[in-house]
């Protein structure tokens, strides 16, 4: 613990390490760039892209690392994947819903403010949203994924939900907010 001073009164407050963020603060910002470390320094990381079953695999054994640091036990709970022709092409397309990725001594490993990743696997294309929930609803030949997002997304204050629908057309997903890249 370090001193700092309150803004306002002018005391002496103590602050942790961490700026007065917090572990968690820390924790999301180290857990969002793990993946990309991890792949950049794995000598055995495939150079050729992967497909939803092999970006799984791999985004456990990260999460079961991640976790392991914090003395914990990584398991895959329940809804973590589902299976689903989103494209009409007869071929189930992977959906990772990141709040399933469960870590024993971590209460959300790779959620913010209860936001949390969801990901679109299509062959070795991938879409990631941030997402509080999602259905997938069938509207005549449709199958839109429906999202609650946060407040922000949509101009509104975090606490405040949003709804976003994306569909699949021409080889990429429509919606009228922006495509996360």
């Amino acid at each position: 613990m370090r001193d700092a001073r309150d803004r306002r009164s002018g005391r002496r407050r103590p602050v942790s390490a961490g700026g007065g963020r917090g572990l968690a603060g820390a924790l999301v910002l180290c857990l969002a760039a793990a993946p990309a470390l991890a792949q950049a320094s794995d000598p055995a990381a495939p150079a050729e892209p992967l497909t939803g079953p092999e970006k799984l695999a791999r985004q456990q054994k990260i999460a079961a690392a991640e976790c392991a640091r914090y003395d914990g036990v990584f398991s895959l709970a329940p809804g973590a994947v589902t299976e689903i022709d989103l494209t009409g092409d007869r071929e189930p397309e992977m959906i990772v819903d990141f709040r399933f990725f469960s870590c024993s001594t971590v209460h959300q490993l790779y959620c913010a403010t209860d936001a949390c990743p969801l990901q679109v696997h299509e062959g070795v294309a991938t879409t990631t949203w941030r997402a509080l929930d999602w259905r997938l609803v069938e509207w005549g030949p449709d199958r839109v994924l429906m999202m609650m997002r946060e407040g922000d997304i949509c101009g509104a204050a975090t606490p405040e939900v949003c709804y976003e629908a994306a569909i699949w057309r021409n080889g990429r997903f429509l919606t009228a907010g922006p495509i996360p890249q």
